[in-house]
């Protein structure tokens, strides 16, 4: 039986804007209980993820001098609902 990636997913992603300074990021984080967070730009198109190892980068820094944009894993790898997880994981 196929398995696709609508199947596994997680809904209601949390999000923040290339302009949110790392520690509002991380509150975000904080108050919805997730590792990362995607990022989005004005038009609400995905650009970069900043996960906990990317805030932890800057253990020791005043992270509301830093912005997502900076931080952020760029080069996202993005699947339909409808591929298969075979064919995702193969890509």
């Amino acid at each position: 039986m196929d398995r696709y990636i609508r199947d596994v997913m997680q809904r209601g992603v949390v999000s923040c804007l290339v302009s949110a300074t790392a520690d509002k990021i991380a509150k975000i984080m904080l108050d919805n209980n997730v590792s990362a967070a995607v990022v989005i730009d004005e038009q609400l198109n995905a650009c970069g993820i900043v996960s906990k190892t990317n805030l932890l980068s800057l253990y020791g820094d005043d992270l509301s001098l830093t912005i997502a944009e900076d931080i952020m894993t760029q080069n996202l790898f993005t699947v339909s609902p409808d591929t298969s997880v075979y064919e995702a994981i193969q890509s």
